[in-house]
């Protein structure tokens, strides 16, 4: 099967202020079926929430999990993404890729929620 791109960036300007709080590769490639997963490190201790947002093109912008240090991951969608908080790295799974998985995927920190 040809490669899923998927597009991830380094920073959610509004609630991060700068990429210096995130730390994410710009992108990453996965084969439909496969399990893939974006990893998200958070360089400033001091921002105790993490988020993950979706974008997919011409569509609004779509909140999908949030974390606070050391609690619990709130799910915002009933697909069948998941997502693990462990300290300073946010991870986000896809169980089974497919091509509509195709989206730009951001990585946030703030210090409230």
């Amino acid at each position: 099967m040809a490669p899923l791109l998927l597009f991830v960036f380094i920073f959610f300007g509004f609630l991060s202020g700068a990429s210096s709080y995130v730390d994410q590769p710009p992108f990453t490639f996965g084969i439909p079926g496969e399990t893939a997963a974006l990893l998200c490190e958070l360089k400033d201790s001091a921002k105790l929430w993490m988020y993950w947002y979706r974008a997919h093109p011409g569509r609004a912008m779509e909140a999908l999990f949030s974390s606070l240090t050391g609690a619990d991951v709130t799910n915002f969608t009933s697909e069948l993404l998941t997502a693990h908080r462990r300290d300073k790295t946010f991870e986000l799974r896809f169980s089974k890729l497919q091509l509509a998985d195709t989206a730009v995927f951001y990585c946030a920190c703030s210090t409230a929620h």
